[in-house]
């Protein structure tokens, strides 16, 4: 399917009003559409484990493109609900303004061993007035099954048949101003790090006026302004051309994490 030259609009309070959603889809263009909406402006999805459990059908080859994407809660969203897997997405050349987050990854503990995100390569992106340019979030707790204290604890848990994973994350060339809460935050699962994450010239400016708010949605996270960034819970991160100015505190803060030269 082809998705081009489109305009997609809904209230920007409206709650649930997602722009466009493939959801075990393959081969998927979307080009030099104008989003303005009230949730996610494009939210890829490959289903709940139950429909793992009865066929696995992952998206495959998504290719997002010459897009503007305006207020909502996400620009660009992976998930949460992935259980059959998201494979090869690139994202470039885009435009976000005013969205809650950027770029955005969510899963859980539960969504399965199939809820796997590799390939995904986002460059030549301009963000302004986000709240958080880019997120992984390995705890994302909406829907009752979201809230259990098996989703919410940050001590590693054995990994099993509920496991997600994701890695071969690739950022490059983006210039976020006017960012509120964060510009980098990400929560890999302590049992199941983030596998591979590369940070290639990206540069970070934040709103001097910003108020506290919450980078992603997960138990024990706190409202926070001008967080540079926290990156929890990954093997491999590649680092060049880090640009971060006008954050309050650190710079980066890296738990559990390696690094890769």
């Amino acid at each position: 399917l082809t998705f081009a030259d489109l305009s997609i609009e809904a209230p920007s309070d409206s709650p649930n009003t997602d722009g466009l959603n493939p959801e075990s889809s393959t081969d998927i263009v979307i080009s030099g559409v104008d989003f303005a909406v009230g949730d996610d402006c494009i939210a890829l999805k490959s289903g709940k484990i139950s429909m793992a459990r009865r066929s696995v059908r992952p998206t495959r080859r998504v290719h997002i493109s010459n897009c503007r994407m305006k207020d909502g809660h996400g620009a660009v969203v992976i998930g949460s609900e992935m259980a059959c897997g998201i494979y090869d997405v690139s994202v470039q050349n885009c435009l976000f303004i005013n969205t809650d987050r950027g770029i955005r990854l969510k899963t859980r503990r539960g969504r399965g061993r199939d809820a796997v995100v590799r390939g995904f390569d986002c460059r030549h992106l301009r963000m302004e007035g986000v709240g958080t340019a880019f997120v992984i979030n390995s705890f994302y707790w909406c829907d009752p099954d979201g809230k259990t204290d098996c989703v919410a604890d940050r001590n590693p848990r054995p990994v099993d048949d509920g496991t997600p994973s994701i890695g071969d994350i690739h950022l490059s060339h983006i210039d976020a101003t006017g960012v509120r809460h964060a510009g980098l935050y990400v929560l890999g699962l302590p049992e199941q790090p983030v596998e591979g994450l590369t940070l290639d010239h990206i540069r970070l400016r934040f709103d001097p006026e910003a108020q506290p708010g919450e980078p992603d949605m997960a138990a024990s996270i706190a409202p926070v302004a001008r967080l540079g960034g926290l990156i929890a819970n990954v093997k491999n991160l590649y680092t060049h051309m880090l640009d971060i100015e006008g954050q309050k505190g650190e710079t980066l803060t890296l738990e559990n994490v390696t690094c890769s030269t």
